[in-house]
């Protein structure tokens, strides 16, 4: 027999489902708590109970979406190496962030719907966490050198950022191979002097 933890947690699935779907398919603003109700199958009152606003709510949105994005990203990373790996999961997240729906949620309605500041301590939970982490584990085996691990990841997540914008708006032919190229290239930059011949190839 279900508890009344169960129901409030298959509850609390259903509205937060509910809201992904909307959200990344009609946008923030276009997705209204009547809808999303509507959607889940619950009343207001339990969707109150869980999340104090629809921001809150986009919140928990955003966190699911991005977490999503690294997981996929990160089943087509096959290098094998600490800086291939690097490389090779920063042009597969852009693969998968540039998705309509998930770059609907993650680059266009996020920092609308919460703000850059909060964008960035959601980022901490997820992005920018796993960007750490790749640094340094290029760091000790030896093939980067960087000042700090924590501004570096701050810098390839805001490129990544741009970049994949720059993918939505502009859609031109050729431009993914062009942004590979120059974010392959500026990561590559961080090898030790005399070793930054040949370059890194991770796919």
């Amino acid at each position: 027999m279900a508890t009344q933890a169960d129901r409030r947690a298959t509850t609390r699935g259903a509205i937060v489902e509910a809201a992904h779907d909307l959200f990344a398919q009609n946008g923030y603003a276009d997705t209204a708590i009547t809808d999303i109700l509507e959607s889940a199958g619950v009343s207001r009152g339990a969707l109150y109970h869980h999340f104090e606003s629809k921001d809150d709510l986009f919140a928990v949105v955003f966190l699911a979406t991005s977490s999503e994005a690294i997981r996929r990203a990160g089943t087509r990373i096959t290098a094998t190496s600490p800086l291939a790996r690097l490389i090779s999961g920063c042009l597969a997240w852009l693969d998968v962030a540039t998705e309509p729906t998930i770059a609907r949620v993650l680059l266009q309605d996020g920092p609308l719907a919460l703000g850059w500041d909060r964008c960035r301590k959601l980022e901490e939970a997820t992005s920018l966490g796993v960007m750490r982490r790749s640094i340094q584990a290029a760091v000790g085996s030896g093939e980067i050198e960087v000042g700090s691990i924590d501004v570096v990841a701050r810098l390839i997540n805001a490129l990544l950022t741009e970049a994949a914008l720059d993918l939505i708006r502009t859609n031109a032919r050729g431009r993914k191979r062009e942004i590979a190229a120059a974010i392959t290239s500026m990561i590559n930059g961080f090898k030790p002097v005399g070793s930054k011949g040949g370059g890194t190839n991770p796919r």
